[in-house]
């Protein structure tokens, strides 16, 4: 038992002398990776838009300008909170605007 504490205690050393110039970024890292999923979806619908346009007016028979509303608000909603999240910027707001993207997506695709 003693021979783990010595390779744990070893392993523990190490692992701080390389972590240490990280210490200051990670909430920052973190945060971002909390958020990034959403930065991801933000973008995808940029990419997709016409075939997510058509997902949600043909499959989804939801009216064709509501669904331009719909993604619209998604990509901003998500580029922005995501943003303000990260930067800490009214961090109480930014997670009440991506969670309502979460609400709202969960709504428009059934």
């Amino acid at each position: 038992m003693d021979q783990v504490k010595e390779y744990s205690a070893a392993f523990e050393d190490v692992l701080d002398k390389v972590a240490s110039p990280l210490k200051p970024h990670i909430p920052v890292i973190g945060r971002f990776l909390l958020v990034v999923t959403f930065f991801e979806d933000a973008l995808r619908l940029v990419v997709q838009w016409t075939s997510q346009l058509n997902y949600l007016s043909y499959t989804q028979g939801m009216p064709r300008s509501i669904a331009y509303l719909f993604l619209l608000y998604n990509i901003v909603a998500m580029s922005v909170a995501g943003s303000m999240a990260i930067a800490k910027k009214r961090t109480e707001i930014a997670v009440a605007i991506l969670f309502s993207t979460v609400i709202i997506q969960a709504l428009g695709y059934g």
